[in-house]
C-alpha cells in the first residue's frame, strides 16, 4: 500500500457523525491555557504557531509580495487608484517599509523557532567554521517531533478504522499514548524555542500580515486587481500571484496549512494528559487530517508526505 493510499484508508475510519459535524467543531478553537508544569510555557508555544501561520500566508503564499507588487505599480502609475482611503493605506504601509521586519529577518526566526524556512544571511558561508553556526541557529529537533506527531496522528485513525467503536467515543479503548507523548515532547521543544525575547518581534510581523492582508482587502484596491469577476478575495489573490509574481500557488492549501497549523499549535499549547476535553481532541485530530492532505499539495512538497510515515 503507498503512502496516498493509507492516508485515504485511515480517514475513512473516522465516524460519519464527526465528518458532518466537522464544521461546527473546527470554529470553536479557543482551548483554554492553564497547563504550565515546569519547563513547558503556553505563550511561547502560541507564538511559535503565530510565526508559522505567518509563514504559510505572508512568505511562501506571498502576501507581503503580492501587496509590494500592487503598490510598486500604483508608485509608478499604472494602477490608477484614486479613493482617499485606499491611498492613505498605501502609502502609509510603503511609509513605514524601513521599520518593519524585513525578510531576512523574518526567515531567521522562523528557522530558529521552527526550522522551516533558509536563511541567507550572515551566518551564511561555505567555511565549516561559519556553517556549523548556521546549522546550530536551526531548532533542528522541531522537524522530527513535527513528523512524529502527524505520524501518530495517521496510526491512531488507522486503528479506529478496524475498531466498532468511532474514533472520538469515550468508549474508545485505542490508545492516545503515542500523541500525547509526542505533543509533550513538542510542548518542551517550542517553550525552549520561542523564548521571550522574540515575543515582541513576532507580535509586530504578525502585526504587519495582518495589515497587508486588510489593505488587500480594500474594496478600492480590489476593483483595480486582475480577476474582477471573482468575488473571493483569494481567488483574487490567485490570479494576481500569476499575474505580478508568476505563481500558480494552491491558495487553499496554503489556507489550511496556516489555519490546521494555528489549531494544532493551540492544542499543543493547551494540552494536559490529566484534562483532556474530547471536543478539543477532535478538533485536533480534524485540524492533523486536513493538514497531512494539504501538505503534500503546496510548492515543493510533494516528497516530504514520505517523511510523515518515515520520520526521515
Amino acid at each position: 500500500m503507498n503512502i496516498q493510499e493509507l492516508v485515504n484508508k485511515t480517514l475513512r475510519g473516522i465516524d460519519g457523525y464527526i465528518m458532518m459535524t466537522k464544521r461546527n467543531l473546527v470554529v470553536k478553537n479557543q482551548y483554554p491555557i492553564a497547563y504550565n508544569s515546569a519547563g513547558i510555557i503556553p505563550d511561547n508555544i502560541l507564538a511559535a504557531g503565530a510565526i508559522d501561520y505567518v509563514y504559510e500566508l505572508g512568505d511562501e503564499l506571498g502576501i507581503f509580495d503580492l501587496l509590494d507588487a500592487i503598490i510598486h505599480k500604483w508608485l509608478n502609475g499604472s494602477l490608477d487608484i484614486n479613493s482617499k482611503t485606499a491611498v492613505l493605506k498605501l502609502a502609509h504601509y510603503w511609509k513605514r517599509r524601513q521599520e518593519r521586519c524585513s525578510r531576512q529577518e523574518r526567515k531567521k526566526i522562523t528557522l530558529q523557532v521552527l526550522n522551516k524556512g533558509i536563511y541567507k544571511g550572515t551566518y551564511k558561508s561555505t567555511d565549516k567554521s561559519t556553517a556549523n553556526k548556521n546549522e546550530a541557529c536551526g531548532n533542528n529537533e522541531f522537524t522530527r517531533l513535527w513528523q512524529q506527531l502527524m505520524n501518530e496522528v495517521v496510526i491512531y485513525i488507522d486503528r479506529t478504522s478496524h475498531s466498532t467503536s468511532s474514533a472520538f467515543s469515550t468508549s474508545n479503548s485505542i490508545s492516545r499514548s503515542g500523541i500525547y507523548q509526542a505533543t509533550t515532547a513538542l510542548q518542551y521543544n517550542l517553550s525552549a524555542a520561542c523564548d521571550k525575547r522574540l515575543h515582541s518581534n513576532i507580535r509586530e510581523i504578525l502585526g504587519q500580515l495582518e495589515d497587508a492582508i486588510h489593505i488587500l482587502r480594500t474594496p478600492e484596491i480590489l476593483r483595480h486587481l486582475p480577476g474582477a469577476r471573482y468575488k473571493n478575495f483569494w481567488s483574487k489573490m490567485q490570479i494576481l500571484a500569476r499575474t505580478e509574481l508568476h505563481r500558480n500557488p494552491d491558495i487553499y492549501s496554503y489556507r489550511a496549512l496556516a489555519l490546521d497549523g494555528r489549531k494544532i499549535y493551540r492544542w499543543i499549547a493547551a494540552f494536559d494528559e490529566q484534562q483532556i476535553d474530547p471536543l478539543h481532541f477532535i478538533t485536533f485530530v480534524l485540524a492533523a487530517e486536513s493538514y497531512i492532505l494539504h501538505y503534500p499539495q503546496v510548492d515543493n512538497r510533494a516528497d516530504d508526505l514520505a517523511n510523515i510515515f518515515t520520520g526521515e
